[in-house]
């Protein structure tokens, strides 16, 4: 059994990357067939959902992945990114953070936060999201940048200056750590130097 689910699983993957999305969604459905409490599958058909733009059709599939496996970080992920696409971004902020608050090492939720951060509030969040993040993967170069960039945005230039130059120790062509020093410079420069 677990081999077909697995089979039916897969090849409902190749299709959806292919937008064949009635035959995937056949497939997810034969898996879910052999196996209904499937949060993997549910999660699939969530996301399959949102890419046809069936959002409350993919808002179900995720809250049964949830009430199957609570843990379910992705489902989380999804209903935040359908309320994302729907423009109720504090839903989205909401179900971004229940998702991290299960997986501290979701980066699609730590990058939909990042792009909805817009005041001193939410960037000391992410900043705290993102040292979670780094606490299990602390030479994660994406993860240096997002904390930089929260650091730059609370005022933090020192704190700032060191995630970059640590990034650009490491990789010294990570073209978004460039930019981000060249905005620090200029600010500084405008700030007379002084830190």
């Amino acid at each position: 059994f677990p081999v077909t689910i697995q089979r039916y699983k897969e090849y409902g993957n190749t299709l959806t990357r292919m937008e064949k999305f009635n035959e995937a969604s056949d497939c997810y459905h034969h898996a879910l067939a052999q196996n209904p409490r499937s949060h993997t599958i549910l999660i699939n058909l969530g996301t399959l959902e949102i890419q046809r733009k069936r959002f409350e059709k993919a808002t179900k599939y995720f809250q049964q992945a949830i009430d199957f496996y609570p843990k379910a970080s992705k489902a989380y992920c999804g209903i935040g990114i359908i309320a994302q696409m729907t423009h109720e971004n504090e839903i989205a902020e909401m179900y971004f953070n229940k998702a991290l608050d299960v997986d501290s090492q979701n980066s699609v939720a730590i990058h939909q936060l990042y792009s909805l951060a817009n005041n001193e509030q939410t960037w000391r969040a992410l900043k705290i999201r993102v040292a979670q993040a780094l606490l299990k993967e602390p030479s994660n170069l994406d993860l240096r940048f997002l904390l930089a960039t929260s650091l730059l945005k609370q005022n933090d230039w020192i704190g700032c200056e060191n995630e970059l130059h640590f990034i650009l120790s490491k990789s010294p062509n990570y073209s978004n750590a460039k930019l981000l020093r060249e905005e620090l410079s200029q600010l500084k420069h405008r700030h007379g130097g002084a830190l």
